[in-house]
């Protein structure tokens, strides 16, 4: 008996009648899976305007639609075309000439067919169309509109390629085309890297290694680049490049060879330190699931061995952007103590403001380490002493904690403990930094700057337990932050223990290699040594004479909105230069920490004029910041999330049930501002009623308590009806 899967292949097959070219206005769209996105159609507009064209003969690029035979039959009378012509396959397919008032119901493709309704002019206004006869079954329409809907869309790591290919071939043309696929925000952090000489150097030199590229999201840039962390963030890329050059045995031929999934297998695992890992990998090899390009048995086997070697957790782009969000709070501390606005690197100004010592022969660094021999390697250690004591203390200093526990609440958002700042401030001056907001900062003993009473080392591997693969980058939790905060000092992070490596590795072996990571081996050279670095030239031109995305290959009607500023509980506020970087103003945590990112601000608004300026100004930034307002109508506090809409329902689901700063966890009803009036909304509609509510405050929710609901209401009429005679509205 056939399987399902055949039935519905042959189905498929039999049903479909051929491609033919078909005026616009015969098609239309009954089928609707979601609601039509503007902005979409927008940005296809742009793309077609940049492409000078909408490539609307590329297979992949065909719109589906079902017409009954008995229709087909007398268009092809009409249009002087036989049924076979429909299936021979044409540069150009046939023009079908169809009575007006015939539509086809298309299965797919309804924001490329709108913007090309916009964008072509008239008298060309067709499309390339694929038809099959109307009387196919709903499994497959079902089977028609996920491939088409599944064709490849090009991912940022995609548009990067194509970019800096282009650009450094001098083709304005193909830049532009590409810069188009790019939204306003991504193009911007584009342009920001690009200034950036040396940073954007060590990324292009990871061009050719193509399976990294998949997991780049520029719209992290929008987050990495301000940390002010260059040399950081170089050293990480570093050992990105020189980890993947090591495990291809340094032939620069193998570079294409490392394809996405090999990368989505072998990152985050520590072959060398963690028995589990090992065996995981000898099985990926033996499976053929890693390198299938690689056919040579000896390659390999020297393949293997390689990467069985490495030392520290496998780093790709997508670990390197998933523990920037580990480094930033750190950053934020770090940047307390300089001045405001420098320019430079957070290295660069630290160590301007550092003074030595003529006793370095005879003085041990604050954390136990060995005599130092250099006023250079003192300096490098003591400037990561304190980088180490913002790994410990980051949850007591800025409005950002790890991450909760499966099945345990949220960690709670703590207000700044001046007593850390102070310590931070005595260790910095103690180890010899020396600037103005230091010294004021020195305003009490500090109590934490030797290592904790630990009787036992920290453990790098273990029997049981252990940190889960999907758990070795990022934002830690709060368990393993509590459990390994005694172990974050210098003198553990150039522990080696002498014992053979265990089943799984430690939470604390994970932050040691983010650690060094970012900051590198004092001891010993990373893994491999010697220069891995290739001519960035050379290596892009390899890049450039190779396989990459072809100019027809297609796109989805749907931008990538996926959530890249991710992972971590943060509350923005606004106090002193100092303060800044680590106050909170309240105690709201998101829902889902990895991917959220919430701001709140308080106060309620003093006059009408103040309320309309607020809600103006909060509309406007959540439009350019593409993200929606959640506004307390009585008090004037909100709470930004972003407009995405999983995370929209799921903090309209929270709001809805009390979970607000000073609500009491007192339900609330949701309302939107719509034909001048504000209307309550179910939860289950509001990121629909959000992107489509009044144009002058599109993205606001009010809310307010369930008794208050006629109250919502009049108040959303007479400030509509304010901002109207004010002619504000």
């Amino acid at each position: 008996m056939a399987s399902s899967t055949d039935q519905i292949y042959k189905e498929k097959q039999s049903c479909f009648r051929g491609t033919a070219r078909i005026d616009l206005q015969h098609l239309q769209f009954k089928r609707l899976v979601r609601e039509l996105d503007y902005a979409n159609i927008s940005r296809l507009i742009n793309v077609f305007k940049s492409e000078q064209g909408c490539n609307r003969l590329e297979p992949e690029h065909h719109v589906p639609a079902l017409i009954n035979d008995e229709d087909l039959n007398l268009v092809l009378q009409k249009s002087n075309v036989s049924p076979t012509d429909l299936l021979k396959p044409q540069t150009e397919p046939y023009y079908l000439a169809i009575p007006n008032w015939m539509k086809l119901s298309c299965l797919h493709g309804r924001h490329r067919i709108y913007a090309a309704r916009t964008f072509l002019r008239p008298g060309d206004q067709w499309w390339t169309v694929d038809l099959y006869t109307s009387d196919i079954s709903d499994a497959v329409q079902t089977q028609i509109c996920e491939e088409y809907a599944n064709s490849k869309a090009f991912s940022d790591g995609d548009i990067y390629q194509k970019l800096r290919y282009y650009d450094r071939h001098g083709n304005k043309w193909g830049i532009k085309k590409w810069k188009a696929r790019l939204s306003a925000k991504k193009l911007s952090n584009y342009r920001q890297l690009k200034k950036n000489h040396q940073l954007i150097q060590t990324f292009d030199a990871l061009l050719p290694f193509y399976g990294l590229w998949p997991a780049l999201k520029l719209g992290t840039l929008n987050r990495i680049l301000p940390l002010h962390c260059q040399e950081e963030i170089i050293h990480y890329l570093e050992l990105i490049l020189n980890t993947w050059s090591a495990i291809i045995c340094h032939q620069t031929d193998w570079k294409a060879l490392v394809d996405a999934q090999t990368v989505e297998y072998l990152q985050c695992l520590a072959p060398n330190s963690c028995r589990a890992d090992r065996t995981s990998v000898q099985r990926l090899m033996s499976s053929n699931k890693i390198f299938k390009r690689v056919k040579n048995p000896n390659h390999r086997s020297e393949i293997l061995s390689q990467i069985l070697n490495i030392p520290y957790i496998i780093p790709s782009l997508h670990t390197f952007q998933k523990n920037t969000i580990y480094l930033e709070p750190c950053a934020k501390i770090m940047k307390a103590m300089l001045p405001e606005k420098f320019q430079s690197s957070i290295q660069r100004e630290y160590f301007k403001i550092y003074t030595s010592r003529d006793d370095l022969s005879e003085r041990l660094i604050k954390e136990g380490s060995e005599i130092i021999e250099s006023v250079e390697k003192k300096r490098l250690l003591d400037y990561h002493a304190l980088w180490l004591f913002c790994m410990r203390h980051y949850p007591d200093m800025i409005g950002i904690s790890p991450l909760r526990d499966p099945g345990q609440p949220k960690p709670m958002i703590k207000e700044p403990n001046d007593g850390c700042w102070s310590d931070f401030a005595n260790l910095a001056f103690d180890l010899g930094f020396r600037s103005e907001k230091i010294r004021e900062a020195r305003h009490a003993p500090m109590h934490d700057t030797r290592e904790y009473n630990v009787l036992n080392s920290p453990q790098l591997s273990v029997d049981t337990g252990g940190a889960p693969v999907d758990e070795r980058c990022g934002m830690p939790r709060m368990s393993s932050y509590r459990c390994d905060k005694k172990y974050l000092f210098l003198k553990w992070m150039d522990y080696h223990p002498t014992e053979s490596p265990r089943e799984k590795i430690t939470s604390f072996a994970v932050k040691h290699d983010i650690f060094h990571a970012f900051f590198g081996h004092e001891a010993s050279p990373p893994f491999p040594s010697g220069n891995l670095i290739p001519e960035t030239v050379s290596d892009i031109e390899s890049l450039l004479d190779s396989e990459v995305p072809q100019e027809g290959q297609a796109f989805g009607d749907n931008e990538d909105q996926n959530m890249e500023d991710e992972g971590m509980e943060v509350l923005s506020g606004c106090r002193s230069e100092r303060e800044n970087e680590a106050a909170i103003n309240s105690s709201l945590v998101p829902s889902n920490p990895e991917e959220v990112i919430v701001s709140v601000d308080q106060g309620p608004p003093t006059t009408e004029a103040a309320v309309t300026r607020q809600l103006r100004d909060l509309s406007t930034q959540c439009l350019r910041e593409t993200q929606v307002a959640f506004f307390q109508f009585k008090t004037g506090r909100y709470m930004k999330v972003l407009n995405e809409e999983n995370l929209i329902q799921e903090q309209a689901r929270l709001v809805a049930g009390g979970h607000f700063p000073e609500l009491d966890s007192k339900e609330q009803t949701l309302a939107i501002l719509k034909n001048d009036h504000l209307k309550t909304v179910q939860v289950s509609k509001v990121y629909e009623m959000a992107n489509s509510s009044d144009p002058d405050y599109e993205r606001v929710i009010f809310f307010g308590g369930k008794n208050q609901v006629d109250e919502i209401e009049a108040f959303g009429h007479s400030f509509r009806a304010w901002c109207l005679h004010h002619n504000v509205g």
